[in-house]
């Protein structure tokens, strides 16, 4: 009878040694720092890679999306922003030498808002290789033919798309830059949920076509809520 108790108590004892140990565990794991704590979401874009093993080249395309243009969208006709970040991740120079999207808009080109155009000098009142016994007022403008018709103007062409990208190098192309890339004529509108084809060319690793969503908005994008009233019972 005495053995029968001493292993009761014994047994006992060891289920009471293990969830002492539980808590002390669970207890030890409160604001530590997880691989899972560690986890950053993603970036709502879209991710590719361009591979051609053959000569070691490698480009990473990273979270590609049509700018956020509000609500409304995109217009048939209109112009949209495209955000790209280009990384060369290969052994060998590389080269983006062209973008299109065919059905989606009728060119892409490159815009550079860091380009400033000179203005003229406003204190700059006369030349100084005049010459000053002239007469501004006696001076006559040449006569024009009212039947000649004008000379056409030429369209300014749009930049090459052509952005080095050397080893280890990248190439950040949004709005936010000031340099990216934007689709010229929309054949259809563009809006929230909306995915369109692009297609790059790379000099050395080739092209590769990918789906590129619409950028969702961020808080800052949406109105602002209307605050709630609630009665007096709390509904």
């Amino acid at each position: 009878m005495s053995s029968v108790k001493a292993k009761n108590l014994k047994t006992r004892a060891l289920l009471g040694a293990a969830v002492a140990a539980t808590f002390a565990l669970s207890a030890c794991s409160v604001g530590q720092v997880t691989q899972t704590d560690q986890k950053v979401p993603a970036v709502p874009g879209t991710n590719a890679e361009v591979v051609n093993e053959a000569v070691g080249a490698q480009i990473d395309l990273r979270d590609m999306l049509v700018a956020y243009n509000g609500i409304e969208g995109y217009d048939q006709g209109a112009d949209a922003a495209l955000q790209i970040r280009l990384f060369n991740s290969g052994d060998v120079d590389d080269k983006l030498t062209a973008v299109t999207a065919e059905g989606v808009a009728q060119s892409v080109i490159v815009v550079d808002e860091t380009v400033t155009v000179p203005t003229e000098d406003p204190t700059q009142t006369e030349d100084p290789t005049a010459d000053p016994d002239q007469e501004p007022d006696g001076e006559e403008t040449p006569a024009t033919d009212p039947t000649q018709d004008p000379e056409p103007t030429q369209d300014p062409q749009p930049t090459p798309i052509e952005f080095e990208l050397p080893m280890n190098g990248y190439q950040i192309l949004t709005p936010a830059e000031g340099v990216y890339l934007q689709l010229v004529g929309l054949v259809e509108p563009l809006n929230t949920g909306s995915v369109i084809e692009v297609t790059f060319h790379f000099e050395v690793a080739g092209q590769i076509t990918v789906a590129i969503p619409m950028a969702l908005p961020t808080s800052t994008d949406l109105p602002d809520r209307e605050t709630a009233h609630f009665d007096d019972e709390g509904h």
